[in-house]
């Protein structure tokens, strides 16, 4: 049986997601003055997501991150300042430091463009039902541990 194409380059996966949780805010950028608080959310629902069991220590760990911005703009932050504060918070809750990441997917989706984007769609469902308000989606991926 022929396996279907795959439509974005990433490490073959056996299981599912280990953890999957969504931050219903705006993400704070690595300048914000409060992202000290926005990371303590991120770090807990990462905790509650992996049920508060241990770490993942191995280094085949994959991050998916989806912005759902209520903005039209396509200008509203860098993308590359909202990355950090998101994976640092993780640090202690998910992995033991963020250098066990392999791989790194971050995709902004504003508001009106839903249309314009192609692929697994699944993976974002619940992210891109919320239309009022800015929200930001995290899974992680490792072969070595799911739940």
């Amino acid at each position: 049986m022929k396996k279907p194409p795959i439509d974005r380059m990433r490490y073959n996966r056996k299981n599912g997601p280990a953890c999957k949780f969504i931050i219903p805010l705006k993400p704070k950028s690595t300048q914000s003055e409060s992202k000290e608080k926005y990371k303590m959310e991120i770090h807990e629902r990462a905790l509650k997501a992996m049920n508060y069991n241990s770490l993942i220590l191995t280094d085949d760990i994959e991050v998916e991150i989806a912005w759902r911005s209520v903005e039209v703009d396509h200008a509203v932050a860098d993308i590359d300042n909202i990355i950090k504060p998101i994976l640092d918070a993780m640090n202690g809750a998910v992995y033991k430091d963020d250098k066990q990441i392999r791989s790194l997917l971050v995709l902004r989706i504003p508001k009106g463009n839903r249309a314009e984007m192609s692929g697994y769609a699944e993976d974002f469902l619940e992210i891109l039902e919320n239309v009022d308000t800015d929200s930001v989606q995290i899974a992680i991926y490792s072969d070595s541990q799911s739940h």
